[in-house]
Formats: C-alpha cells, structure tokens, sequence
C-alpha cells in the first residue's frame, strides 16, 4: 500500500473528542524492582536498553463491535480487529521500556554502515495533503526536530528486523521484533478497556502523544482533518522517550508517539491467528503490521485493540519506528 492511500485512510478517522510479581533468573547482568508494583526489570549491557519482564497469562485480543462502533472506527478497519480470541502465554518474555532512540539507531548505522534508503522517508505534504516519499528525509532528518533521546523514525520493517538481528548478534541474547499478540497483552498492561487507563480518549491527552492542537497546527490545518482536536497541548510531532507516564506494566509510550513495527504479516482480521502469543508469520510476506499510533494519530486509533497496516517491508515513514522484544529463559 502507498504512503498516499495508507495516511490519507488514516486521517480521514479523525474526529472530535475534546502486576505481577514474576522470578527472572540467568542471563542478565541486573536485576531490579522498578516500582511498588514489583515490576521486574533488567539490562544485558551498561548500555543497553533497560527490558521490562512482561509475566505470563491470557487476555482477549481484539475489541468488540461496540468498542469500535462508540470510538468511530471507519469500515476499511473495522473487521480487523475481530473476532475476540483469547491468547495464552505460558512463560514471560520481555519488552523494552521505550522505543528505540534515534541514538541507539545510530550506533547501527554506524557499526554496521548501513546506506540511507535511496526512495526517502514518507512525510506530509502541505500543498498536496497528503503523505507520500520525500527523498530529502531519512531518520537522520525526518522533517520535524529531533535528538537523540526521540524514538527513532523514518524506519522500514526491514530496517527494524535488521536492528534486532544486528542487537541479538551484539548482545549474545535473543532479542527480536514483538508479536502483535505481545505488543498488545503488554499495552493492555491486565486492563480490559480500549486503553490501559480507561475507555475515554480525552483523559489520554496527559498520558500519551497523540493529535495535539501544535502538530495540526504546524501540518498548516490540512483539510483533511475537519475537527477541532482535543488535546490542546504545546508539544509537537515525537517527544523524547519516557516523556508521559508509563503504563501499569512500567512500558513508556506504548500509545502515540511512533507506531512500533512488528513481526507479523498482514492478516485481514483474527480467523485462524495463534493463541499461545506468537507471531503469525510466513516466510517472505509482503505485508506486514503496526501497532500503537502515532503522533498524528487520532483518537480510534490511539486503542490497545486498533491495527494499523499493511505496510510493505521496504516502506519508510516518519512516524514508524520498533521495540526490543526479548525471550526469557
């Protein structure tokens, strides 16, 4: 799918809305308690990123017909995260607390000399309202300021699956790209709700990086965003990792900021998906998922449910990026 059809599907759902204590042994170089919660977390090198031990257990992946229906959810998406199917995870494995940072991306470019994407990376246009390659922009320059602390952007599924190979190879440890059952067990965080902390988007403005006010602003108002947004905040386009509280498993930004590539293909909806947590994957797959939202996202798609998708492997855009997944012992 292009950039064009993929964004322009996606801003056109835009609307108006103003633990558990788990062991962890061998592998790991430190092991702490982060919260009064006993959230279990650990680093496998003085810089690496600090993982979050996401426990065993089941949930209901996917939404309901009302969930979907009250958040406004457009029909081009709305079957796909249906029909509810329960997912079991018989043994824990990790996530990473943030999104990987526009440094640690770089520590692989650089190790690994890896050539900038010849095409360029999606971003908006004004004049044309629309998304779609621009060849000046990379995740070194992804048309919006950042530092080395943001999420990286500018990534295609490639590039991440690349990014955790070249990270296990570096570590000695397995790390990988998360399952979408992973991905939203961990987001969900032992809630059932839309998001981990309620149904109402309107509570999420403080507590994610969503739509604000300055983003539809400094997009120039497009047209194809009709409505007054709800969060009136300041901020603009991708803020630094761990810059809003993070869920009740002590994962930052698992809604809004970047959405986070992961490793299955593309699937219409749930008929016939795993139910143990893995991946539904095939070798070679044109089309894969993603997860979260996104900056610009609005509100239905900023849901622990919400899919975003199909993207190509070889597809750039600045408002794609990853998160470390791990295995445990």
């Amino acid at each position: 799918m292009s950039h064009r059809r993929l964004f322009s599907t996606l801003f056109t759902a835009v609307f108006m809305v103003s633990s558990a204590v788990i062991s962890f042994a061998a592998g790991a170089q430190q092991v702490k308690e982060t919260t009064a919660s006993a959230i279990k977390t650990f680093k496998d090198c003085a810089d690496c990123p600090e993982m979050v031990v996401i426990p065993p257990g089941s949930f209901d992946m996917g939404s309901t017909v009302e969930e979907r229906t009250r958040e406004g959810v457009i029909p081009k998406f709305f079957d796909r995260e249906g029909p509810i199917h329960r997912v079991t995870f018989k043994k824990a494995f990790a996530l990473a607390r943030t999104e990987v940072t526009r440094g640690q991306y770089a520590q692989f470019v650089a190790d690994t000399k890896r050539p900038d994407p010849v095409g360029g990376c999606g971003a908006f246009n004004r004049e044309e309202d629309n998304w779609h390659d621009r060849p000046p922009f990379s995740w070194r320059n992804t048309s919006f300021y950042q530092n080395d602390n943001h999420p990286v952007a500018c990534l295609s599924w490639n590039d991440a699956n690349d990014f955790v190979k070249w990270f296990a190879q570096k570590t000695g440890k397995p790390y990988r790209l998360a399952s979408e059952a992973e991905w939203e067990y961990a987001a969900r965080a032992g809630t059932k709700t839309a998001r981990y902390w309620g149904d109402s988007a309107v509570a999420g403005c403080k507590l994610a990086n969503f739509m604000s006010a300055e983003t539809f602003d400094r997009l120039g108002r497009p047209k194809s965003l009709q409505d007054e947004l709800v969060c009136n905040s300041p901020r603009s386009f991708t803020q630094e990792v761990g810059s809003y509280p993070p869920n009740p498993w002590g994962l930052y930004d698992m809604f809004g900021n970047v959405y986070e590539l992961v490793a299955d293909c593309f699937h219409p909806d749930y008929n016939g998906a795993p139910t143990d947590g893995s991946a539904w994957a095939e070798p070679g797959c044109k089309e894969h998922m993603l997860r979260g939202g996104a900056y610009y996202s609005a509100p239905s798609l900023v849901r622990a449910a919400h899919r975003a998708g199909p993207v190509s492997p070889d597809q750039h855009a600045n408002s794609e990026s990853l998160r470390l997944a791990r295995d445990l012992p």
